[in-house]
């Protein structure tokens, strides 16, 4: 099956260790990203814990009309990426969309010492190629602009996580 994908990137320089940051954006609410999303249906869902650090850990997502999907974790680099998967949409809202994936990596700047620069990308396959143009139309700039200002928010929560801590 050829699916039709479109990717969205942003990305970040953060001023705060490597690991840190790291740690800190795989620990956050990464669902709160489609929660805010003005296309995107009520769900409820349990965050990933220290013990599911390895790939092949899924659950599933549960829609308010009792419907789902699966959340994977595909892979998890320490220090250097992890890619989620999301999949199995059991709901007539999402018709046409086979899958969401994120992926974020994380560097440290060359020019700069003590930044680590976070890149993400999120890929959205669709079955078909109208729901594709469909998704361009009405929706990819402004998950653009919604992905550019959610980045922006994990890049103060990692600074206040590392700085609150570094104080004790």
């Amino acid at each position: 099956m050829i699916l039709n994908t479109q990717i969205i990137k942003s990305v970040i320089e953060v001023n705060v260790p490597l690991k840190e940051v790291f740690v800190s954006v795989f620990h956050y609410d990464l669902m709160k990203f489609f929660k805010r999303l003005p296309c995107s249906p009520v769900f409820t869902y349990s965050a990933f814990k220290i013990e599911s650090f390895r790939p092949g850990f899924e659950h599933t997502i549960y829609f308010l009309n009792g419907n789902g999907a699966r959340r994977r974790l595909v892979s998890f680099l320490p220090e250097i990426s992890f890619l989620v998967s999301i999949d199995n949409f059991k709901t007539g809202s999402y018709i046409g969309l086979c899958e969401i994936e994120y992926q974020y990596y994380f560097s440290q700047s060359k020019s700069r010492q003590g930044i680590t620069v976070v890149c993400c990308e999120y890929r959205f396959m669709f079955r078909y190629r109208i729901t594709e143009i469909l998704f361009c139309i009405f929706y990819r700039r402004s998950i653009q602009n919604h992905l550019d200002a959610f980045l922006a928010e994990i890049s103060v929560a990692s600074q206040k996580d590392f700085f609150s801590e570094s104080k004790i």
